[in-house]
């Protein structure tokens, strides 16, 4: 299971939750909350197309196979 780590991201970005959902509007601020707190089971891409949240899943998948890849070298 994917688990977003949109929180982290925009922490290291220096920008905040709020911020992030003013840009993702006409999105209701419930289902905005899902998907920031992982309470969601599936994504359709064009909800992510039309939330700018690509960049987002693009850089947490990079972060996160560099962790499997760090992982599997101290192995």
């Amino acid at each position: 299971m994917l688990q977003l780590r949109i929180d982290e991201i925009l922490e290291e970005q220096e920008h905040t939750k709020y911020w992030l959902y003013k840009r993702m509007e006409p999105m209701s601020y419930q289902n905005f909350n899902k998907i920031y707190n992982n309470e969601t089971s599936s994504i359709k891409f064009d909800t992510l197309e039309k939330l700018k949240m690509l960049y987002l899943l693009i850089m947490m998948t990079y972060l996160e196979k560099c962790k499997i890849q760090k992982f599997i070298e101290s192995q």
